[in-house]
């Protein structure tokens, strides 16, 4: 049998990451935006992006450490993590209530392996090993290594909450110690009664709790457990998401900050965002509620899409529940009849209120968003995000391409501006303009050429 590779970690915050191949003999530590091709350790966006390296390719197995040296709760040497290993280790793991894909063998035992680009794709280590390939999944599709818990559950005794970071008809969220790990974390708590709309309250948690287990990327909110604990009145339990602490709180509020952002950092973190909803689009989902207040950013200013709380997979006939934030909303979304490009419409609200720090109006009897400013850049962009025909908007995947492009292109002018960087801001944002208009016509070109 041929050992499976671990191929790139999915990772985007700016600790240290674990991942190689699992028949290497060694592992590397890396920051989250170092490659390497030595020991085939690569970084979360690389992964996201389906990048390879010499030695292994996009169809390759994942070991997806998020949390450096652990793996399912145990602790790993550089020499430990290898294929052989693994199936020692976990080969009296019972998925229950898993179905493989390949083989169709429910409840399987030993490795599991899950698809992470088919929705609810998963394969038992007989199929992976052998290269099974069943309905839409294809062989250069990534395979992560999952245990039967995808997400662990975590002692309620190992979490300390701290100061309310914020709340709403969620709940509350804390800035929290991981104690056992001595790590900063969000906590994200609802408490649900035994009485009234208990079980919608419960039914939201589990609908968040499925979303996170089908996602995980560079620019989404990572989770690293759950916990729950029955109330001291015994009239209740309490809910907890351990999810990871995001520094600079909300893009809301690093746009409200008075440190002025650079048009630059401003595309950075734009690009981020739609790559986040590429990643959901991919699986088959819509996000719903993709704004400002639930963009995370990061001490680097690595923004991430949170709050998947009433994310959804698409039904086949697109009528959807109408849950989301009012004011954000397309017209067709009042219909109950929307698809992934109702993400699309949010995005291009929020990409204006990104370039122009400003929030739009909102027309309660025409269900109509009004735009207080127009953004100085991407405004063709932003007004096909935003178009009130559905079929006009650019899908998920024309957008990061179209930023990604501008990316590349005014990183490689910085380079060539080497006091860029001290610049103030309005000096540095003088240079990003005058670049914008000469790369635009160029962008165009690239994004529509036939592939």
């Amino acid at each position: 049998m041929t050992p499976l590779e671990a191929h790139h970690n999915e990772r985007a915050d700016f600790d240290t990451v674990l991942i190689q191949c699992l028949k290497a003999l060694s592992l590397s530590d890396i920051g989250s935006r170092e490659k390497t091709d030595q020991h085939d350790v690569t970084c979360d966006s690389c992964h996201l992006n389906r990048k390879q390296t010499k030695t292994h390719l996009t169809g390759h197995a994942v070991a997806h450490f998020t949390i450096p040296n652990e793996l399912f709760g145990k602790i790993f040497r550089s020499d430990e993590v290898t294929f052989e290993n693994f199936k020692r280790l976990f080969r009296d793991n019972i998925h229950e209530n898993v179905t493989c894909n390949g083989c169709s063998e429910p409840s399987f035992r030993g490795l599991r392996f899950k698809c992470d680009i088919c929705p609810d794709y998963d394969l038992c280590q007989r199929c992976a090993s052998n290269g099974v390939i069943t309905g839409t999944h294809k062989s250069d599709h990534p395979i992560i290594i999952v245990n039967s818990e995808v997400i662990p559950k975590i002692n309620r005794d190992d979490i300390e909450l701290g100061d309310e970071l914020g709340h709403g008809g969620f709940g509350y969220v804390y800035k929290s110690k991981w104690l056992s790990k001595n790590r900063v974390v969000a906590c994200k708590v609802l408490t649900v009664p035994l009485f009234d709309d208990a079980s919608e309250r419960l039914k939201s948690f589990m609908k968040e709790l499925a979303a996170y287990r089908e996602l995980s990327g560079a620019y989404i909110l990572k989770i690293f457990g759950y916990c729950n604990q029955t109330l001291l009145d015994g009239k209740g339990t309490k809910y907890m998401l351990i999810l990871e602490y995001m520094e600079r709180g909300s893009l809301t509020d690093v746009l409200n900050q008075k440190e002025k952002l650079s048009l630059h950092r401003k595309l950075v973190m734009a690009l981020n965002i739609a790559s986040g909803m590429r990643k959901i689009h991919d699986h088959r989902m819509i996000h719903r509620d993709i704004r400002p207040d639930n963009i995370l950013v990061s001490e680097d200013y690595t923004a991430k899409i949170g709050d998947m709380g009433i994310a959804r997979v698409i039904s086949p006939n697109h009528h959807h529940t109408i849950i989301g934030c009012q004011k954000y909303m397309p017209y067709e979304f009042y219909t109950g009849v929307y698809d992934q490009s109702l993400d699309v419409y949010t995005f291009g609200l929020t990409l204006n209120h990104l370039f122009t720090e400003n929030t739009h109006n909102y027309d309660m009897v025409n269900r109509k968003a009004i735009l207080t400013k127009q953004s100085p850049v991407f405004w063709e962009l932003i007004s096909r995000c935003i178009d009130t025909n559905p079929r006009q908007r650019p899908s998920a995947v024309e957008i990061e391409k179209t930023l990604g492009l501008f990316d590349t292109g005014f990183n490689q002018i910085i380079r060539d501006y080497p006091t860029y960087k001290k610049l103030p801001t309005n000096g540095r944002d003088k240079i990003f303009l005058r670049f914008y208009e000469e790369l635009t016509p160029k962008v165009k070109q690239l994004v529509h050429k036939p592939s």
